[in-house]
């Protein structure tokens, strides 16, 4: 089950919606074009996505489909953690805010439950506004524990948030209040 290559020509003479795709059984080569203004402008190559995993085992190996599958999760979780860190424009203020983190941390961004129920494509809903809402829906579709589970998150980002804020002034009150003049 070799792939078959899908040329230039394939594609200005398919009728097709998407005429870079073409499935082959068990898994579809895509034709991708390099963007423009690179030095690859103009050129293009096949890539493969397999759509079942007998076909990705059959083709590469159950050890080679775990080792891609595994590199891909270890991306996506790299981009998650770094996506913790603090982004602040000022550079003292981040590196403040890196420094209370790692103490607060111990250097661990994601924790082995959080790597553990990690799901590619799924994300944490981290807006109370979005949770509330989830309950609303849930506590009106009958599903009052799931309708508490919602209200219980948003409270628990609401509180987190809130106890950043506060910290954030009594950070700002230290700094804007002159230090004592012995008399």
């Amino acid at each position: 089950m070799d792939p078959v290559a899908v040329t230039s020509a394939d594609l200005e003479n398919s009728t097709s919606n998407s005429p870079a795709l073409q499935d082959r059984g068990g898994y579809t080569i895509e034709y991708k074009h390099f963007a423009k203004g690179t030095p690859a402008e103009g050129f293009g190559y096949n890539t493969i996505q397999y759509t079942s995993i007998d076909a990705a085992k059959e083709k590469l190996g159950e050890k080679e489909v775990l080792a891609a599958l595994n590199s891909a999760l270890t991306s996506s979780l790299r981009v998650k953690a770094k996506s913790k860190l603090p982004e602040n424009e000022n550079e003292e203020e981040r590196k403040t805010a890196t420094a209370k983190m790692l103490a607060d941390t111990g250097g661990v961004l994601l924790t082995e439950e959080e790597a553990t129920s990690f799901v590619p494509g799924s994300r944490e809903i981290t807006s109370p506004a979005t949770l509330q809402r989830l309950a609303k829906e849930a506590s009106a579709a009958g599903d009052k524990n799931l309708a508490r589970q919602y209200y219980k998150r948003a409270l628990e980002i609401m509180q987190a948030q809130a106890l950043a804020a506060v910290g954030s002034l009594e950070e700002d009150e230290d700094e804007s209040v002159p230090n004592a003049v012995a008399a």
